[in-house]
């Protein structure tokens, strides 16, 4: 799993992650958590998906108004580049937990691991064009049967 973030990924359209609202939102990549809120600024962020201090999930958490993100247990909140504060123990210096680099760009956010460059975005541009339609099919085929059936040339 550390090598998957090497590399940016497309994680979700920014568009379910409005910039007005406080909402987190859960993902998973390479079967490994994650939660993503905007921060005061608007700013995306990823954190681990799991609270250092009781382990709670944070994307069960709420962003607070000055856009920290607070676990849903005990209230530790985080800041956008995981630094950690405990409401009962203002003192308290090791409550940080992993974040990670997350950009905005052609409609989506991608994240990548905290060190990956920004530079390191891949050279991609818009293509110009535009998915018109989808097609489902449910076959009550063995799923080899189906399979077979979908590779055959028209």
């Amino acid at each position: 799993m550390p090598d998957l973030l090497r590399f940016f990924h497309p994680v979700l359209p920014a568009a379910e992650l409005r910039s007005a609202s406080r909402e987190v939102r859960r993902i998973e990549l390479g079967g490994r958590a994650f939660a993503l809120f905007r921060d005061a600024s608007g700013r995306a962020a990823a954190l681990d998906d799991v609270c250092p201090h009781r382990f709670a999930p944070l994307s069960q958490g709420r962003v607070r108004p000055d856009g920290r993100l607070a676990c849903p247990y005990h209230g530790w909140n985080f800041d956008a580049d995981g630094c950690g504060r405990s409401p009962s123990q203002p003192t308290l210096a090791a409550c940080d937990t992993a974040a990670y680099k997350v950009v905005e760009r052609h409609d989506h956010l991608w994240m990548a691991g905290r060190d990956t460059a920004a530079a390191d975005f891949p050279d991609i541009a818009p293509c110009g064009s535009v998915l018109v339609a989808t097609r489902e099919s449910r076959l009550a085929l063995p799923v080899d049967r189906a399979l077979d059936q979908l590779d055959d040339d028209p």
